[in-house]
């Protein structure tokens, strides 16, 4: 978690990223456009480029990127680790229309495991992320490989992923993981079995009635959103586990949203005010939501600095 010494190392690297960048960093910056580096450029920008080596092709590949001392080399291997992660992107969202019409048919069991033929390992454990975050119960995604079933698992704070695991170990090949996140492996003959005694362990476990919670850190109106208190609130990073970025409610703009690429939304509120919403186009399209969940930073896009609120939930 970055709390303690992990949050003050981290806080540190990102300085040195930032005074003294590796030739690899800069051209990521370069690729990009990041002119300074934060814990969200790490986890939203560079992180899914560099991983999608390992989950589409080759890991090596992003570590001879870090560790490459030629321009040229080094500019040639980002491009071919952004096109990766452009395919993994395409693939992600492939998966998810068939994760979602598997879920249909299951959404009344405490857990969703779904397997596929369709499903890329690599893949799995961010699909299943996205299931949580619908449908608010554990899930496991398990692709079909040469007569076995592999796959990865993304829980909810009520349920141990791998505690329920081990709760059927005698019918998996194997198995690890933490509370959150686990991965498995187990024969197709068993997977009856094994839904059967996870779901059993889901209904003992998690109480029947629940709800994702949110706990915001207070209320904001558009008037009072100024630069400096974005300032103030940046000098709370780096955000991450155990050092949440604040969450704040606020009204829904009374102006209709624009679509970008079909599927993402947003209110432009004045000239230096906007709010995004991450592939929320199907979702408002009916009705947009009385009140918003936020966090607050900056988009800083062509030498232009303006206040962005990204929507993580919504109610109304």
């Amino acid at each position: 978690p970055l709390v303690d010494e992990n949050r003050i190392l981290t806080h540190h690297g990102l300085r040195v990223m930032n005074e003294k960048p590796r030739l690899a960093i800069r051209v990521l910056q370069k690729l990009k456009n990041v002119k300074t580096i934060t814990s969200r450029t790490l986890g939203f920008q560079f992180a899914p480029l560099l991983n999608a080596a390992g989950r589409l092709e080759d890991a090596d590949m992003a570590v001879k990127f870090l560790l490459s001392n030629d321009q040229q080399e080094a500019e040639k291997m980002a491009k071919k680790l952004d096109a990766t992660n452009i395919l993994r992107r395409e693939k992600e969202g492939e998966m998810l229309v068939t994760a979602l019409a598997l879920a249909e048919k299951q959404k009344h069991n405490p857990a969703l495991i779904l397997t596929s033929p369709e499903f890329h390992e690599g893949i799995n454990g961010i699909v299943a992320t996205r299931l949580v975050e619908r449908f608010y119960k554990p899930v496991l995604i398990l692709s079909e490989r040469e007569e076995k079933l592999k796959g990865s698992g993304r829980s909810i704070p009520e349920l141990h992923l791998k505690d329920a695991l081990a709760e059927c170990a005698d019918l998996l090949e194997r198995f690890g993981g933490h509370a959150a996140a686990a991965g498995c492996r187990l024969i197709p003959e068993n997977i009856d079995a094994f839904r059967e005694r996870f779901f059993a362990f889901c209904r003992k476990n998690i109480p029947e009635s629940i709800e994702p919670k949110l706990q915001l850190d207070g209320y904001l109106e558009f008037p009072k959103l100024t630069n400096m208190f974005v300032d103030q609130l940046e000098r709370l990073q780096p955000f991450g586990e155990g050092n949440q970025e604040p969450l704040f409610s606020i009204g829904t703009p009374e102006t209709q949203f624009s679509l970008l690429k079909e599927k993402h939304v947003k209110w432009q509120v004045n000239g230096n005010v906007e709010i995004i919403g991450w592939n929320r186009a199907e979702t408002y399209t009916e009705k947009s939501p009385s009140q918003l969940a936020v966090n607050l930073g900056f988009n800083d896009f062509r030498g232009r600095r303006k206040i962005q609120l990204t929507i993580q939930d919504s109610q109304g």
